[in-house]
C-alpha cells in the first residue's frame, strides 16, 4: 500500500467484532429511507470547460490516426461505423496498451496481454463470477468432462432429463410454474417479448434497459413502445394514465440490476402502480440472477432484505428472464414466470426456424445443476459479496470518488464524465493491476461516462484492497478524486471461516445428482445428430483439444468481449474461418441465428455519400431474416425489396440504376446445397456490371451448406465497389454452437461496434473456440 497509513477493521464473520457485524446487519435490514439517500445522489456535472477539453482531445485522436493510416487503408463507409473507427477503438484500446487477450479462467486474477504482446497478472474487475463459482473445483471438472464425452455440445432435446432437471430447478429456485432455457441471454429477451406482444399490447420500458430488450420488443407484432426516465415513478405513471384507456394488456418492462447504474428499480413504487393499472410486470433479471438477495433469487428479494418490515409479494413480478453466462459461469438464457404466459412462450419457441436458438450447452445445464445444487456455498457467497460491496464503495466515496448504485450491489460504476476520461482511467488502472471496462455512449449518456468495476465472492481479502488502492491511485492520477495520501481502511475477514464448507455433503449430493442425469442422457436419451457430426468431422483427438482448453480458460467467456476481453482462441478462429471464406477477417456469434439477424440489422444503415439505401432480400428468407429487418432502425432505414427468384433479383437492380447511377445497396442471397449454383454465379456477376463503379453494393451471402468456403459452390464477384460478406454456422458444419462473418477488414470492424447480437452478447465458450480453431486448422490442412 505504499508509504500510506493503514487501519484494518474487520467487516464480516471476526467473532470478537460484534459492534462492527451490526453495521452490517443494520444495512442488511435497512429502511427504504437508506436507499432513497443512496437513489437521490447525482453525479458531478462536466463544465463548459472541460467539455472543450473534450473536444479538443476527440480531435488529436482522429489526427492520430489519421497519421498513422497506411497506403490503403480502407476506412468505413457508413457514420457508426466512422466513428468506431476514429474514436471508439483507439480510446477503448488505448492504442493497444489496453488491449485485453485473455490468458487465463476468469476468476480473482487473471492473466491478459495487450497488443504488443506483453502480459501481466490483473485483479479482474471485469468478470461477471459474482458468486465466485467459476473457479472449477475436482467435481465439477468431473462433470464437465463427463459431459463432453458422453452428450452433445448443444443440443436440448438429445438431452431430455439434463433439461428438463435444469428446467425444473431453475423454476423452483425461482418460485415459477415454468422455465425455458435458450442458447444466450440475448435470446432470452428475443424469445419471451415477442411471445407476449400483441397489436393490443403496450409496452413501457426503463430507458436504461438492455438493448436485447428493445430488440425483443421491435420484434412483436405490431409492436407499441413507450420509454419512462431511468426509476422515475413519476414519468412511469404518467405514461401508464395516458394508456390506461386504449388497451388492457400494458406490459412494463425492467431490470432487477442496471449494470452501468448498480442500481435496482423502486419495486415498492412499481408494486403500487401495478395494483392500480394491472399491469403484467416483466423483469430481466440478467444481473441480478444469484447475486442480489440472501439466496440469490434476485432483486425482489434484495428489496425484501432491505425492507423486512413491508415485504413486497413475490408473485408481483409476472414473468423473468436472465442468463447463465453471468454468476453460473456458463452461456445460456432463462425465461421464468406464471403458467398463464407458458404456452405463449413455448409456441414462439416452437415456430423458431433454427431450434439451436432454444438450445442450452449441456456444459451449462452441468454447471446450473452444480451450483443451484449448493444453497449454503451460495448464500455464504453472497453474504460475502456484498460485504466486499459495501466496503469498497464506503471507501471510495470517502475519497471523493462517485460511485453509481445502491447499496450491497456487486457492481461499481465509477463517474468519470468525459468518455476519454473513461478511456484514460482504465488504462490506468491497468497499469496500476486492475481490469476494468471503459463505458461510454450509446451505453451510456455522452457526459456520464465511467468505468465498470465488478465484483467478486472469489475476491482475497489481499485483492479487494488492491483493487480499492488501484482505484484511488488511478483516479487521483486522471484528477477525478483527492490525494490518496489520507488514511486508508484495509478489508479484512476470517477467510478461513469462508472456505471451510457449512455443509460438507452438499457439493457431494449435487456432484451425484447431476452425474446420474448425464449418464441416464448418455444411455436413454435420443440419438443426437449434433453429436453423430462432431464425432465424424471432429473426433477424439479434437475433444482432447476441448478438455485441455476448458481447464486453462474454464466453461464460460465471463461476458462479451468489449467488456471482459477476448481468448486466444476467439481470435485463432477468426483468422482461420477468414482465411478458409478467402476473407480478409471474421467475427463469431455464439448463437448463428440471432447473428444473422443482427448482422442484417446493422447492415441496414445509411451510407456516406449517398442518399438512398436498398436492401433486397429473398421472399421467404429464414425468419431470422425477417427479423434482422424488423430491428433496424426505423431512422434512414434502407428501401425494402423483396425478389422471388433470381431473375427478379437481376431485374430490380437494373430497374434502380436506370434512374440513379450512384446505387447503394445491401443484397442478401441463400447460398445452399439446393441452389443453383452456376445461375448463382451469373446473376452476382451480373447485378455487378448492372450498378457500375460509383454505386455501393454489399453482398450478404447466408450458407447454409455444409461447405466452409461458398466459393466451393459459387463464384462472386471482385470489385472495390463490392464489398461481400459470407454468415455461416459452425453447427452445421462441425456440430458446435457458433456462428460466424467473414468479409472486408473495413465492414467487419465496423460490425463489431454496431451489430447487436455481437456487441451485446456472450461470447462463445473458450472450450468450443478451440474445438474449431482445431477443426478448422485440420480442415484446411486437408485442402
Amino acid at each position: 500500500m505504499g508509504n500510506d497509513k493503514a487501519v484494518t477493521v474487520n467487516v464480516t464473520t471476526v467473532a470478537g467484532d460484534a459492534e462492527r457485524r451490526r453495521t452490517f446487519s443494520t444495512l442488511s435490514t435497512s429502511t427504504t429511507s437508506s436507499l432513497v439517500s443512496v437513489k437521490s445522489r447525482r453525479p458531478p456535472h462536466v463544465g463548459s470547460t472541460e467539455k472543450v477539453r473534450e473536444l479538443v482531445r476527440l480531435a488529436l485522436t482522429r489526427l492520430r490516426v489519421l497519421l498513422s493510416e497506411r497506403n490503403g487503408t480502407r476506412k468505413p463507409i457508413s457514420q457508426k461505423g466512422l466513428f468506431a473507427y476514429n474514436y471508439v477503438e483507439p480510446l477503448f484500446n488505448w492504442w493497444g496498451a489496453n488491449y485485453r487477450v485473455l490468458l487465463t479462467q476468469c476468476l480473482g486474477r487473471v492473466e491478459a496481454r495487450d497488443a504488443f504482446g506483453s502480459a501481466t497478472k490483473l485483479v479482474n474487475g471485469a468478470s461477471h463470477n459474482y458468486v465466485g463459482f467459476y473457479k472449477a473445483t475436482a467435481e465439477a471438472e468431473r462433470l464437465q468432462r463427463l459431459c463432453l464425452e458422453m452428450l452433445p455440445v448443444s443440443e436440448s432435446d438429445a438431452v431430455p432429463f439434463l433439461r428438463d432437471e435444469t428446467h425444473q430447478a431453475i423454476a423452483k429456485f425461482l418460485g415459477a410454474d415454468f422455465c425455458f432455457t435458450t442458447s444466450t441471454g440475448y435470446g432470452s429477451n428475443y424469445i419471451a417479448l415477442p411471445a407476449l406482444v400483441d397489436c393490443a399490447t403496450v409496452v413501457i420500458m426503463d430507458e436504461n434497459c438492455h438493448n436485447s430488450m428493445f430488440t425483443g420488443v421491435f420484434l412483436g407484432i405490431c409492436p407499441n413502445l413507450r420509454k419512462f426516465k431511468h426509476n422515475n415513478m413519476d414519468h412511469l405513471e404518467t405514461l401508464l394514465s395516458g394508456c390506461i384507456d386504449a388497451t388492457d394488456n400494458i406490459i412494463v418492462a425492467i431490470e432487477g440490476l442496471y449494470s452501468m447504474e448498480a442500481d435496482v428499480p423502486p419495486l415498492d413504487e412499481i408494486h403500487r402502480l401495478k395494483k392500480e393499472y394491472g399491469f403484467t410486470l416483466y423483469c430481466d433479471e440478467a444481473h441480478s440472477f444469484l447475486s442480489l438477495g440472501k439466496t440469490g433469487r434476485g432483486c425482489l428479494e434484495y428489496w425484501n432484505d432491505y425492507h423486512p418490515e413491508n415485504p413486497l409479494p413475490w408473485d408481483l413480478i409476472d414473468i423473468r428472464t436472465g442468463t447463465l453466462s453471468k454468476a453460473v459461469g456458463g452461456i445460456g438464457g432463462i425465461i421464468v414466470g406464471k403458467g398463464q404466459f407458458q404456452e405463449s412462450v413455448r409456441e414462439r419457441i416452437e415456430n423458431l426456424d433454427e431450434q439451436e436458438n432454444a438450445s442450452l450447452p449441456s456444459s451449462t445445464m452441468a454447471q446450473t445443476l452444480w451450483v443451484l445444487g449448493q444453497p449454503a456455498r451460495i448464500s455464504r457467497s453472497l453474504q460475502r459479496l456484498a460485504n466486499i460491496s459495501r466496503s469498497c464503495r464506503e471507501e471510495l466515496e470517502r475519497f471523493g470518488i462517485f460511485v453509481y448504485g445502491d447499496i450491497g450491489t456487486p457492481v461499481l460504476p465509477v463517474y468519470t464524465g468525459r468518455p476519454s476520461v473513461s478511456a484514460k482511467l482504465s488504462y490506468a488502472l491497468r497499469c496500476a493491476g486492475l481490469l476494468a471496462t471503459p463505458v461510454c455512449t450509446p451505453a451510456v449518456p455522452f457526459w456520464e461516462s465511467r468505468v465498470r468495476i465488478n465484483l467478486s465472492a472469489d475476491f482475497t481479502d489481499e485483492e479487494v484492497n488492491r483493487l480499492v488502492e488501484a482505484v484511488i491511485r488511478a483516479a487521483a492520477s486522471v484528477g477525478i478524486c483527492r490525494s490518496p495520501s489520507s488514511v486508508r481502511f484495509l478489508f479484512q475477514t476470517d477467510e478461513e471461516s469462508f472456505t471451510v464448507e457449512e455443509d460438507p455433503e452438499e457439493a457431494e449430493r449435487s456432484y451425484d445428482w447431476v452425474r446420474g442425469l448425464i449418464k441416464m442422457d448418455a444411455t436413454m436419451g435420443p440419438t443426437s445428430q449434433q453429436r453423430q457430426l462432431f464425432d465424424t468431422t471432429c473426433g477424439p483427438r479434437i475433444l482432447e483439444i476441448g478438455h485441455k482448453s476448458r481447464v486453462q480458460y474454464g466453461i464460460g467467456a465471463g461476458g462479451a468481449r468489449w467488456i471482459c476481453g477476448t481468448f486466444p482462441p476467439h481470435l485463432a478462429v477468426e483468422k482461420l474461418i477468414a482465411t478458409a471464406t478467402g476473407m480478409q477477417a471474421g467475427l463469431t456469434y455464439a448463437d448463428a441465428s440471432i447473428g444473422l439477424a443482427s448482422t442484417i440489422a446493422a447492415l441496414s444503415r445509411p451510407l456516406l455519400g449517398y442518399t438512398k439505401h436498398y436492401l433486397l432480400f429473398e421472399r421467404g428468407a429464414s425468419q431470422f431474416v425477417r427479423d434482422g429487418i424488423m430491428m433496424a432502425p426505423k431512422k434512414d432505414a434502407p428501401t425494402l425489396l423483396s425478389y422471388i427468384d433470381l431473375f427478379q433479383l437481376v431485374q430490380q437492380v437494373r430497374k434502380l440504376s436506370r434512374s440513379n447511377q450512384r446505387l447503394c445497396l445491401t443484397v442478401y442471397v441463400r447460398v445452399g446445397e439446393d441452389s443453383a449454383h452456376h445461375l448463382l454465379s451469373n446473376v452476382l456477376e451480373e447485378i455487378a456490371t448492372i450498378t457500375g463503379p460509383e454505386s455501393s453494393m454489399t453482398i450478404l451471402l447466408h450458407c447454409t451448406s455444409h461447405y466452409l468456403n461458398p466459393r466451393e459452390l459459387i463464384s462472386f464477384p471482385c470489385r472495390s465497389n463490392i464489398h461481400v460478406l459470407v454468415c455461416g454456422s459452425f453447427n452445421r458444419i462441425f456440430g458446435l454452437p457458433a456462428g460466424f462473418l467473414t468479409g472486408p477488414e473495413s465492414l467487419i470492424r465496423e460490425l463489431r461496434y454496431t451489430s447487436r447480437g455481437y456487441m451485446f452478447t456472450t461470447s462463445p465458450p473458450p472450450f468450443v473456440m478451440d474445438m474449431l480453431r482445431a477443426a478448422l486448422e485440420w480442415n484446411l490442412s486437408t485442402d
